[in-house]
């Protein structure tokens, strides 16, 4: 939808140099298209952001037939699990203040949400599950704005073009 609206607003104005001498809008358009890094963080920015819409939902279903609690325990639990996500934003952020480097925080937060989710399926118990799912919170919240900015860096000064393309990859 959003390609779809950017390629509307485009057709008034098709000239391959904008005003300033650089490549317009199709042109730019063109290229990123045939930007496959790009692309590749595109996708893993969506991917991250469907784990978010999706997991929430996947999580309560598999906590209820897991372990049967009451909907207010299962609901403090994916609180915790948001509340996790809240915190690993703000720990990112401090983080990349104190110059961190950000393709190593991805890494490491990539495989740290991994292994909570795995330690978060094979909690014996409802509490245990909670701590794990915390944790995946936390790690799995740093993901997309990671890479949603390696996005932006591999195809700089066109922020509006990569929005455009990251259309393709919403769900």
């Amino acid at each position: 939808v959003s390609l779809g609206l950017a390629l509307g607003g485009v057709r008034t104005r098709v000239e391959e140099e904008d005003d300033d001498g650089g490549p317009g809008t199709l042109a730019a358009l063109r290229e990123a298209l045939k930007n496959r890094r790009m692309l590749a963080w595109l996708f893993a920015a969506a991917s991250c952001d469907l784990l978010d819409e999706v997991f929430v939902a996947f999580a309560g279903l598999y906590l209820f037939s897991r372990f049967h609690p009451t909907i207010e325990a299962r609901s403090l639990v994916l609180a915790g699990f948001m509340t996790g996500g809240v915190l690993g934003v703000i720990a990112l952020e401090r983080l990349l203040a104190r110059g961190a480097p950000a393709r190593r925080i991805l890494q490491l937060t990539s495989l740290f949400a991994a292994l909570c989710f795995l330690g978060w399926m094979a909690a014996p118990g409802l509490a245990l599950s909670a701590v794990a799912l915390a944790g995946v919170g936390f790690f799995a919240a740093q993901l997309w704005p990671l890479t949603e900015a390696e996005a932006y860096d591999s195809f700089p000064g066109s922020a509006r073009i990569v929005q455009a393309v990251s259309g393709l990859f919403a769900p």
